[in-house]
């Protein structure tokens, strides 16, 4: 039964109680590439030129440019397909969501100067991030089982069996998926009482599946102010309170033939080899809110040049989890199942930094025809950070996220080329490199996750491919966009211990989303 127990080297992987890791700081803190169809036809090229509702929370100099007052609204359907594969198994899931990702005023004032010519104001509504995704897959010729992994985690962190025995989750030391897996007979305690054994030994063979469903997003409101100085320099300063409501239901289950299962009539450390199954259900909700704020400057220093810069600052949020989570199982034929907590909703306060950002960009003004616009932005997601409700910093975790993660690049080109003084016609693209650190992202780490979600991916780089036309008639102005998304990411159902070249069951998890996006906007 070799197989049966994962060596001490996993003290390197501990499953803390109740504390978020690095995976939940990124999950909450990405955004996605959402705004106006104008904006969104360019790439999101608009940290130089400004002049568009969404841009204003790119580049917040964008509202200096105005020479008129605005408001806008912006419909987005966005037609979701993910395919998640594995040697000789693939599986596909796709969704259709509405929503209104935008809507904005911007108002212009003239001011009797020689210095500063408009002071504008504005007040925006984004949707900065959606969570909405769905995927599933399975893992056929399993090597290894959860259940041998939190065994192993269990041993190498002391817990014994009478530890875990009749152990209450509201006011044990002890971490949640060790007292359930112990509760749920996934793991099994040997002769001594002193450790635990896992369902996978010698002859065992079988597959694992999971599905996770994601719901929810952030919302951003956002107060500017920016103002024009003698029309070449522009600048904008931009206060944004968030308001974040995220759902995560996550399965794993698996079915093992010649399953090592403790012998409940022989007594403890006496097992039997028969089939075994069982599934793993969690529900989480994140709640909470917080802020930041967003500074640039956009210099035209002729009429066909312009530069612009920008920095974000972290968004910090308080934040609230609730969560759950039920284990069924079927040893031999015997069925039951046990539940979290007595059936009640776990609850953790904590606060959270996001990444800073940075964008550097350049446009040029090809006579009064075309556009050619240039974005860089750097997100540094080794920044972020995560402390309890009373300020403490999680010292370990943020460990982690600077062992895990590392900056993001993004690259946003766009261009627009008007047809006439109504029509327009706008094309654009969008890189964004991995924020995982090689290793990591290579499998040559151990990740660390936290209470009952042994689960996590890991993005790698994402692209967008933008289509879109706009067209004036009167004051009023109406503008359309196609945008294709590819997202590439590497689903686990718990880490590798690399020590011991052991490799977690995972999947290839890719996203091909479409999205059509329409605003209308009247200037005044």
């Amino acid at each position: 039964m070799k197989k049966q127990i994962i060596g001490a080297v996993v003290f390197l992987l501990p499953m803390a109680m109740l504390a978020q890791s690095a995976i939940d700081a990124y999950t909450l803190s990405h955004t996605d590439f959402r705004g106006t169809a104008k904006f969104m036809s360019m790439g999101g090229a608009f940290g130089a030129l400004g002049g568009d509702i969404t841009a204003i929370t790119q580049n917040p100099a964008g509202i200096g440019v105005y020479r008129s007052s605005d408001m806008s609204a912006t419909l987005d359907i966005d037609m979701q397909s993910t395919e998640s594969s594995t040697i000789g198994y693939s599986e596909k899931n796709s969704q259709t969501k509405v929503s209104c990702n935008s809507v904005g005023y911007v108002g212009a004032y003239r001011i009797d100067s020689d210095v500063m010519r408009t002071f504008n104001w504005g007040f925006s509504y984004n949707r900065s991030a959606n969570r909405a995704r769905r995927y599933s897959g399975q893992m056929h010729n399993l090597s290894t089982s959860l259940s041998n992994y939190v065994a192993g985690v269990t041993n190498a962190e002391g817990w014994t069996a009478n530890d875990l025995a009749g152990a209450s989750y509201s006011s044990s030391s002890a971490p949640w998926m060790s007292i359930l897996a112990y509760d749920g007979s996934m793991i099994n305690p040997q002769a001594d009482g002193k450790s635990f054994q896992g369902l996978y030994g010698d002859g065992t063979s079988g597959y694992g599946e999971y599905e996770v469903i994601e719901e929810g997003g952030v919302d951003e409101f956002n107060l500017s102010f920016g103002g024009n100085i003698k029309d070449v320099l522009y600048w904008g300063i931009t206060v944004g309170m968030t308001d974040i409501d995220y759902k995560l239901y996550s399965y794993y289950g698996e079915a093992l033939d010649n399953a090592y299962i403790n012998d409940d009539i022989q007594g403890v450390g006496n097992v039997v080899v028969g089939p075994a199954s069982y599934a793993l259900e969690n529900y989480l909700r994140t709640t909470g809110k917080g802020y930041n704020v967003k500074l640039g400057m956009i210099l035209r220093p002729t009429n066909a040049l312009r530069l612009g810069v920008a920095f974000h600052t972290p968004t910090y949020y308080s934040l609230t989890d609730n969560y759950y989570t039920s284990l069924g199982f079927n040893y031999g034929g015997q069925q039951s199942s046990v539940e979290t907590n007595d059936g009640y909703d776990g609850i953790t306060d904590y606060r959270l930094r996001t990444p800073w950002r940075f964008i550097g960009s350049v446009a040029g003004v090809i006579g009064n025809k075309g556009i050619l616009s240039f974005d860089y932005e750097y997100v540094a997601y080794n920044s972020m950070s995560l402390k309890d409700d009373l300020g403490y910093p999680y010292t370990d975790t943020n460990f982690d996220i600077k062992d895990y993660y590392k900056g993001q690049s993004i690259i946003r080109v766009g261009g627009e080329f008007r047809v006439d003084k109504q029509l327009s016609l706008r094309a654009g693209y969008s890189y964004q490199s991995s924020p995982v650190d090689d290793d990591a992202l290579n499998n040559r780490k151990n990740i660390i996750t936290v209470s009952t979600t042994p689960a996590y991916s890991f993005d790698k780089s994402t692209q967008y491919y933008t289509f879109g036309a706009g067209y004036k008639f009167g004051r009023f102005y109406a503008d359309l966009a196609y945008v294709h998304k590819t997202r590439e990411s590497e689903y686990h159902a718990f880490s590798p211990v690399v020590e011991y070249g052991e490799e977690s069951p995972s999947n290839i998890v890719k996203d091909n989303n479409d999205r059509i996006v329409a605003t209308i906007g009247y200037r005044f």
